[in-house]
């Protein structure tokens, strides 16, 4: 079965994390990080900003340098469904 990922910010979606509907339901789509009570946690986070944000928990929790961060953020970011124009 393949993981489930945040379709925002990209982390592991698991039955403690995801993110509520309106109707308290579980989202299936969003972690709570990025989504909470039917709406995103912050509305007015951008691609890049959230880029930004990915790469720099990655270099903090993978011990990833600058440049593979980025890297890793700007491939997988982009494909997600919040992303998508």
């Amino acid at each position: 079965m393949e993981k489930q990922i945040c379709q925002s910010c990209g982390i592991t979606l698991t039955e403690e994390n995801k993110g509520l509907n309106a109707d308290k339901s579980q989202n299936e789509e969003y972690c709570h990080y990025c989504f909470n009570y039917g709406e995103f946690t912050e509305p007015k986070m951008t691609l890049d900003l959230q880029i930004k944000k990915l790469s720099e928990m990655a270099i903090s929790n993978f011990n990833l340098s600058e440049d593979e961060a980025l890297t890793m953020a700007k491939k997988t970011l982009p494909k997600l469904k919040r992303w998508q124009h």
